[in-house]
């Protein structure tokens, strides 16, 4: 996940936004899911960078203002999807996923694992939507899809 970034430019408006809030000197990835899963990424956030920031991890509720300043959200559970897309599209925040079918539903990066091998999905439309610019290198190495219209 995090050498993704390294391949994803954030919208001008996400930036200008962190920029005027008291986070602005931090890369913040919010997760919504349980924290022992993610103990290699915590060990790592103490001295990584990302766009030249230092790395916070946040642990995020289903309240809305739990959102705030995030960069990255994680999204482990599908409880409150339709929620955290609508907030990302407000907010300009990357979304990432290991759910099956995320991707289809607006998740813009999907985490699959095929023939017991990881693999992605990138939602190129809801990339785009959201002004994120993914390199072509990235783009090669995924799985592309499109967003399921709305019944």
């Amino acid at each position: 996940m995090v050498k993704m970034t390294h391949f994803i430019n954030w919208p001008e408006k996400s930036v200008e936004q962190t920029k005027n809030n008291s986070n602005d000197s931090l890369f913040t990835i919010c997760i919504d899911g349980a924290q022992k899963y993610f103990n290699s990424l915590e060990d790592w956030a103490t001295s990584g960078v990302i766009k030249k920031k230092p790395v916070a991890l946040k642990y995020v509720t289903s309240k809305i203002s739990s959102l705030n300043n995030c960069n990255i959200l994680y999204i482990t559970k599908n409880h409150n999807l339709d929620t955290y897309l609508k907030v990302a599209n407000e907010k300009q925040f990357l979304t990432i996923s290991d759910n099956p079918g995320n991707a289809k539903r607006g998740v813009i990066v999907n985490f699959s694992n095929v023939r017991e091998k990881i693999g992605f999905e990138i939602n190129l439309d809801a990339a785009h939507r959201q002004g994120f610019k993914i390199n072509p290198r990235l783009l090669k190495l995924a799985k592309i899809v499109s967003s399921e219209a709305k019944k």
